[in-house]
């Protein structure tokens, strides 16, 4: 049980590293989104006003760096779930198998205090690696869905058409949303670890209750 217990804690973390370069990426393309706004106002003339062709200009050229930067990270993030949706369809399904199997030993194992440490403690560790997988998840796609508000910030108003036109075509992608699936069926989300939380607990409830009528 030891060992299995580790081997479900350490899968994770390649896991955690992708969604976590993922994250980062669209993190950098919010706070360059953002500095949008400072460029038209530290592009001052000598009179002190905007000189319009140069702001232009200038946030044309950043602006193009980053809708590059998010084209990439969309490619990324489609290729993560292209690459790990079966995998963590199956790594879901053996944890709530897992969180089921712990409640029955734990129902069975009541009066002898080691065998239902042994049940408690596969249960959290389980549970432990879906709060992992979902909590990243739901962070992943949080962080994709914000690039909107980002962009909807920046400095774009009066800007020139098409720049206005990569904009809104942005915030069209970004307000699509993006959640990671379990083999294309569930989200990868906090709304599927209380379900299977809930699940589990519902089992062991109902395998309690039986136990008692037994008694």
């Amino acid at each position: 049980m030891f060992r299995l217990s580790l081997y479900i804690i350490g899968t994770p973390y390649a896991y955690v590293t992708f969604v976590t370069v993922a994250c980062t990426q669209l993190q950098k393309v919010k706070d360059s989104l953002l500095k949008m706004k400072a460029i038209s106002e530290s592009e001052q003339s000598e009179d002190g006003r905007c000189n319009k062709e140069k702001v232009e200009l200038r946030m044309q050229e950043e602006f193009n760096d980053i809708v590059r930067l998010h084209q990439e990270v969309i490619s990324y993030i489609n290729t993560l779930e292209d690459m790990m949706c079966l995998l963590l369809g199956g790594i879901l399904f053996f944890i709530l198998a897992l969180q089921c199997t712990a409640a029955f030993a734990a129902v069975m194992s009541l009066e002898r205090k080691n065998d239902l440490s042994r049940a408690v403690y596969l249960y959290l560790t389980v549970t432990f690696a879906a709060v992992i997988y979902c909590g990243f998840g739901t962070v992943l796609s949080q962080e994709y869905e914000s690039v909107s508000n980002a962009a909807i910030s920046s400095d774009w108003v009066g800007t020139p058409v098409s720049f206005q036109k990569c904009i809104s075509f942005m915030i069209a992608i970004s307000n699509r949303g993006f959640t990671l699936t379990a083999a294309k069926f569930v989200p990868v989300s906090n709304s599927t670890l209380m379900s299977m939380i809930n699940e589990s607990i519902s089992l062991f409830m109902f395998l309690l209750t039986m136990k008692d009528k037994n008694d």
